[in-house]
């Protein structure tokens, strides 16, 4: 499992990826040089972590979190959980759509929980139609 770490202060934002269980590729970018923590990452992950395709991610923010959310009392950034977790499935998606067309391949096929409104709102922005519903009726 890979995943991207964050630890995001007032006036620097520090990336890494975690490998296996070591910290490495770890870069710093000043948050004014951004407009998002989203946009810093996606920096990050076509720069020193190009070619690593983060699982999950951990981000620690200065401040504290409500709903998800921490609004930096120094700087423009709002680091928000739900958003950043959309805007990195986005290029993530970006990522593997690249693979899938160099690879010569016809499209990508996806299998999603009709209850996950959260994913399907992802894929539909990113492209993707829904083609078929699957029901299923307990009766026991």
């Amino acid at each position: 499992m890979t995943a991207i770490l964050a630890d995001i202060g007032a006036t620097s934002a520090r990336f890494g990826l975690q490998i296996d269980t070591e910290p490495t590729l770890i870069h710093t970018y000043a948050v004014a040089d951004h407009a998002s923590p989203i946009d810093a990452a996606r920096v990050y992950l076509a720069g020193p972590a190009a070619g690593h395709k983060p699982d999950t991610g951990v981000i620690a923010a200065a401040g504290p979190v409500v709903n998800g959310r921490v609004s930096m009392t120094n700087a423009a950034w709002t680091v928000d959980a739900d958003r950043i977790r959309q805007g990195l499935g986005l290029r993530a998606l970006e990522l593997v759509e690249a693979d899938v067309r160099d690879r010569g391949l016809p499209g990508i096929d996806l299998n999603v929980w009709g209850g996950n409104a959260a994913a399907r709102s992802l894929y539909r922005q990113a492209g993707f139609a829904e083609r078929a519903v699957f029901m299923t009726k307990e009766l026991a």
